[in-house]
């Protein structure tokens, strides 16, 4: 199902306190209007922050850098980095690559889930040109994922450690959550989502939603530790820890899918990462043209900040110094 972009909203509307300032000269005016737009960026923020999981004014990047981000101390780089990981979100539910669907090279057991690591390796290029100089790691591990309503899988995932931070963007289901949130319908309502997208439309997509036995279906996503539900109003109330779901430790022999994720991670391991550069354009290469177009648009992705602002401007005037 082709996914519009989500949107970005802005809010520019003085408030009371601004109009009642005005008049005041225009050194007033200009504090009057900073004041307000403070105001006005904190309101949104808390909007988004508090969105419900049927919100259509909000996407889930949206969510994610709202939730990751409330933190008034929260150092610039780690902005920075929630930032590229919303864009991330994006650029995922813009491919409409869902892990529930195997991710690409599905033919190739060797490729199955890959997307986690795909964008995982993009984040990690998109920090470093953003300047970000810390030691950033790819970890390939495991990942429990319901697959349908009855059963679970153990799956093999990739995501980023930053500091002891998680930092996953990629979890199954997202594709189809993100759809109902922008339809402004609860994923965890059979009834409205059938008639809002179809049975058989459901049952391709891996509907799982959540219930009181099983209150909780999909993974959230989580961004530097802050866990992102990802739809649902029953699911959207239960808390989780940072990383839920996610293990470097080889699940038992007995779960769904344990040898062939074991399979997969030795794999990403020694063909992948462990191979460098040439292994890992190897495995962009094998990618299709739209996760390799979601590949691309996170590496390109560049947060403007004060100092690189500053830095680009005075590069932009070089030229003309004597």
């Amino acid at each position: 199902m082709p996914m519009p972009m989500p949107t970005r909203l802005t809010k520019t509307t003085p408030t009371t306190r601004a109009r009642h300032r005005a008049g005041r000269g225009t050194r007033a005016r200009r504090g009057a209007t900073s004041a307000s737009t403070r105001e006005d960026v904190r309101d949104i923020a808390r909007d988004i922050a508090t969105a419900t999981p049927t919100s259509r004014a909000h996407s889930l990047a949206d969510c994610a850098y709202a939730t990751a981000t409330t933190s008034a101390t929260m150092r610039l780089r780690d902005r920075v980095a929630c930032a590229l990981a919303a864009t991330a979100i994006e650029a995922v539910v813009a491919s409409g690559m869902d892990p529930a669907e195997g991710g690409f090279g599905a033919e190739d057991e060797d490729f199955r889930g890959a997307e986690s690591l795909l964008i995982s390796l993009a984040l990690e290029e998109a920090m470093k040109r953003n300047g970000d100089r810390r030691e950033v790691r790819v970890r390939v591990g495991y990942a429990l994922c319901a697959m349908t309503e009855d059963a679970s899988e153990a799956t093999a995932h990739a995501w980023l450690e930053i500091e002891g931070k998680v930092l996953d963007v990629c979890s199954p289901g997202m594709i189809l959550c993100e759809a109902a949130r922008r339809s402004g319908v609860d994923y965890d309502d059979r009834d409205a989502m059938t008639a809002q997208f179809g049975a058989e439309a459901l049952l391709a997509a891996g509907y799982a939603p959540a219930t009181k036995e099983r209150p909780m279906r999909h993974r959230p996503l989580t961004v530097l530790n802050v866990a992102v539900p990802l739809g649902g109003s029953r699911g959207a109330r239960e808390k989780t820890k940072p990383g839920y779901g996610l293990t470097l430790k080889p699940p038992p022999a007995g779960v769904r899918g344990a040898a062939n994720a074991q399979k997969r991670v030795e794999f990403f391991q020694s063909q992948v990462l462990a191979a460098g550069v040439l292994g890992i354009e190897k495995f962009k290469d094998a990618a299709p043209p739209a996760a390799r177009a979601a590949y691309e648009r996170i590496v390109a992705a560049r947060v403007e900040t004060v100092r690189s602002r500053e830095d680009r401007l005075e590069r932009a005037i070089a030229p003309a110094r004597p």
